[in-house]
């Protein structure tokens, strides 16, 4: 034990390589503290994800596979204390810096494949560090987020790292996370033992299942239509029982890669523009409002001097309903409380100019075709904007969008705006 300032002492803790010999399983509960905890609810850490192996895969790979490793306890333990994820680091070295740090360090870890560092006045934890290291002598390490029989997991790893960060010390029980040594290609200890939660619970008591948070969704915009795969970033994503919506209808094909991330496919909507996107996980629903931007109007046609562009639009919650489409040079934004209801905030994504105004005031210019009229029974209008071949025009951007009129009790006498669509002169 080494004293780094008045009253803080620093520890260290290592999960090593499994050898010949093996504790056996006893039946009973083996798990050992190290008769320090935390006495705040969270402790934020950062990840720096820099491992080397192309088994380890991309930087996005291994901060997923570390976050893992930090959210099995709280999730599994459902206990009082959780690991909260603070984003990247660049750290590479230990230090009582104010950062809890997460990083392969390289060298050679003298038999043991990760370190946590921890520091603590009395016995209360203040700061962790987290190193892994590349080799053991002449033996090297190849980490991986998915190992073969002759690689090390990051992610099991890490869960055992983490439980030395929260107070844990080496469990007798073989088949527990904290146990003190593991094989290569084992990925069992990802998950936690009943030994490792009994010890977990015996820290922080025992609460209900962690509540699920969003973050992102990549990518946040889509066709109406639906159909397309997007990732759901956040934490707390349960093993099981995971649903997500868009606006309130159910996504397909819903995919807990891991406790961070969700992958599906978006379903139709009927709105456009924002919606939320919600993650339920048994009794716990955590809403991104606004997540998710349904695009109601794009360009059919590559834009080509002297042609037609097809615009099409699709409102599902408006059928056969008065729609108006409109042209712009610009997608400053027009608010609809400028001409309508003063309490209406909705800004139509376009700029007042000559281009708008002549599109508007007289439909039948020639520049447009059924610019103005009504949605079908599925709430979609087909529109055209011609693109005169004049030189002058080459590399300018036009916008067009559209609103549809009033269903009953919408502001302004309008009931949906749309997206702004760029149309580039060739």
């Amino acid at each position: 034990m080494k004293q780094y300032a008045t009253n803080v002492s620093i520890t260290l803790c290592a999960l090593t390589v499994f050898g010949v010999l093996a504790v056996p399983e006893t039946g009973v509960l083996a798990y050992n503290l190290t008769g320090k905890s935390w006495s705040v609810p969270t402790a934020t850490y950062h990840v720096n994800p820099n491992f080397v192996d192309s088994a380890a895969g991309t930087a996005s790979d291994q901060t997923l596979a570390l976050r893992s490793g930090a959210d099995e306890w709280k999730m599994s333990g459902q206990g009082n204390f959780a690991f909260a994820y603070g984003g990247d680091t660049a750290i590479t070295a230990v230090a009582l810096d104010g950062t809890n740090a997460v990083y392969y360090a390289g060298g050679d870890g003298g038999g043991a494949l990760a370190v946590c560092w921890y520091w603590f006045m009395g016995s209360n934890m203040s700061a962790f560090d987290i190193e892994f290291y590349d080799r053991d002598g002449g033996t090297d390490f190849v980490w991986s987020v998915d190992p073969s029989p002759s690689e090390f997991d990051i992610q099991g790893v890490a869960c055992h790292e983490f439980g030395h960060a929260l107070g844990m010390d080496h469990s007798g029980v073989a088949g527990a996370t904290m146990y003190p040594s593991v094989a290569p290609g084992n990925t069992a200890i990802r998950s936690l033992d009943s030994d490792d939660i009994a010890g977990y619970q015996s820290l922080y008591g025992s609460g209900s299942p962690s509540s699920p948070d969003v973050t992102s969704v990549t990518p946040d915009f889509g066709w109406i239509d639906g159909g397309y795969n997007v990732t759901i970033e956040g934490s707390w994503f349960p093993s099981s029982g995971v649903a997500v919506s868009f606006d309130g209808i159910a996504a397909t094909n819903v995919d807990r890669v891991a406790s961070s991330r969700i992958t599906c496919d978006v379903p139709a909507g009927v709105t456009p523009n924002l919606v939320d996107v919600s993650v339920t996980a048994g009794a716990h629903v955590a809403t991104l409002t606004g997540g998710f931007n349904h695009l109601s109007i794009r360009n059919n046609s590559t834009p080509t001097a002297g042609s037609l562009q097809t615009l099409e639009v699709r409102v599902p919650a408006a059928p056969n309903v008065f729609f108006q489409g409109a042209v712009s040079m610009g997608n400053g934004g027009i608010p609809c409380g400028s001409f309508g209801d003063p309490l209406d905030t909705r800004v139509i994504p376009l700029s007042l100019d000559w281009i708008l105004d002549y599109t508007v005031s007289d439909p039948s210019n020639g520049l447009t075709s059924n610019i103005q009229g009504f949605t079908d029974g599925s709430g979609t209008r087909i529109w055209q904007v011609f693109i005169p071949s004049a030189p002058q025009l080459s590399g300018m951007t036009f916008y067009a969008s559209y609103v549809t009129g009033d269903m009953g009790g919408s502001q302004s006498g309008i009931s949906y705006i749309g997206n702004a669509v760029a149309i580039v002169f060739p």
